[in-house]
């Protein structure tokens, strides 16, 4: 019998074809492993990079509301629990749950969480979380911190006003930082730690829009209107040197201390809404020998008047809304001890602080520790034989007097101002850094992405 071997080459060819088939299958199981793997690291990455977009806007809903709500709308407006905020004590917190994009999709997650409220400096932390059914995985999430400060200040100079300025007599005008030890003892101005930085500044255009004379010396710069000019009568000083300052107006103009380019305004000032709707105190009058302690709080008063030896305490953090005048008069005072800090709006069209005045004295107070501001009802002010007053008084729409050697340890915003007698102001250099209350932004300052290390985000 004949044997063929055709059934041998097709038996070969059929082995052939299933080897190559299944090379085949093992080629294209890894090519479509690969591409799944490369898809899925896509996704991946895409996620990644979508957990930093929602950190960032997390942060971004902090500072707006930030900027918008509570700094102008004032600290009883921003981060309200209605609009999803929980928190308080300047910590406050918020989270966006089950965001989708336009077609539904689930995206992530963002939460904010805002320290330091009410502070010059707060900071924002914003998470951002993917959810792991975009992509085959575990959850991503990052975070960041965002550090703001305010972009302006009420306090830039130690004298701003809107008209022209007049010193005479023995008035001295320097600087030092309550912030700063080697510039100030305990917070307070010490004349052995002096910086010279005590600029001042004016919107007048005309001429001596700026008058020195006699003792007057300002160790540091002039800044007028376009157009205002410095007069200097029997050797006053400017410069912001403690050696070689500038005796004439052409000498100071030389080495840049005197400029003519300030045309900002100082801006009225708006009550805090918490404060409009805050406790009525009533009437304060105190007389003779009467005693009064405020405590920690935000407080409506009608008027405020204390007189003879009288005392008010001021025990804790206060912000007082005086719809009325304020007085304190004779040997009376205002006292503010170690620990606390008294904001003060006044209403009505005159404050007259004299006598002992506001003793703002304690190891550690500071001039931001005293605050006044005028509404542009206040017409009138006058602190007058009150030996130091450390604080900060804002009055744009007031004529503002300093007379019988008071001296002001801060810093002096008015309309107008008169100086009568010997006296000075030693301006607080860290106010520059400080918002002053409703109408303020701010704006980033630092920014640095976290690592999710022991349970906790850290730098």
């Amino acid at each position: 019998m004949k044997m063929s071997r055709s059934d041998g080459s097709r038996g070969s060819v059929l082995l052939s074809a299933a080897v190559c088939a299944s090379v085949l299958a093992i080629v294209i199981a890894g090519v479509l492993a690969y591409l799944s793997n490369e898809y899925n690291l896509n996704n991946r990455t895409h996620s990644w990079n979508q957990a930093f977009h929602l950190a960032e806007s997390a942060a971004e809903i902090g500072i707006a509301e930030y900027n918008y709500q509570y700094s102008l709308g004032g600290s009883g407006v921003g981060f309200q629990s209605a609009n999803g905020w929980s928190g308080g004590s300047g910590t406050y917190a918020k989270t966006i749950s089950n965001l989708t994009d336009t077609s539904g999709k689930s995206v992530g997650t963002m939460k904010v969480t805002a320290t330091g409220v009410g502070t010059p400096s707060p900071q924002f932390r914003g998470e951002g979380t993917v959810t792991s059914s975009n992509y085959g995985g575990q959850s991503l999430s990052r975070a960041v911190s965002i550090s703001l400060a305010s972009n302006s200040s009420l306090f830039p100079y130690g004298l701003v006003s809107k008209t022209s300025i007049s010193l005479a007599n023995v008035f001295t005008i320097d600087s030092y930082d309550s912030s700063d030890p080697a510039k100030s003892t305990n917070g307070q101005y010490d004349s052995s730690k002096k910086q010279a930085n005590g600029n001042i500044a004016t919107l007048a255009t005309g001429s001596s829009a700026v008058s020195l004379a006699n003792s007057a010396d300002i160790y540091g710069t002039i800044s007028t209107g376009p157009g205002g000019s410095l007069t200097m009568v029997n050797s006053p000083k400017v410069g912001p040197t403690f050696s070689g300052q500038a005796t004439t107006p052409a000498q100071a103009e030389a080495n840049g201390w005197l400029t003519h380019a300030f045309t900002s305004p100082p801006p009225d000032i708006t009550v805090p809404t918490a404060l409009t709707a805050a406790s009525n105190l009533g009437t304060i009058n105190l007389t003779g020998v009467g005693t009064m302690t405020i405590g920690g709080g935000d407080y409506r008063v009608n008027s405020l008047s204390a007189a003879n030896s009288s005392i008010i305490t001021v025990s804790g953090n206060v912000r007082l809304y005086v719809l009325g005048n304020v007085s304190v008069l004779n040997s009376a005072k205002i006292d503010l001890p170690a620990g606390s800090s008294l904001t003060v709006y006044v209403g009505g069209s005159t404050v007259n602080i004299s006598g002992a005045g506001v003793v703002n004295t304690a190891a550690g107070s500071r001039s931001i520790n005293n605050q006044w501001f005028g509404l542009s009802t206040m017409n009138n002010g006058t602190i007058a034989n009150a030996g130091v007053f450390n604080g900060t008084f804002y009055a744009p729409s007031a004529k503002v007097t300093v007379a019988n050697s008071a001296v002001i340890s801060g810093s002096l915003v008015a309309s107008n101002t008169l100086f009568s007698n010997a006296g000075g102001i030693h301006y607080d250099e860290s106010l520059k850094g400080s918002g002053g209350g409703a109408g303020t932004t701010y704006n980033v300052i630092a920014w640095q992405e976290l690592r999710y290390v022991g349970g906790a985000w850290v730098p």
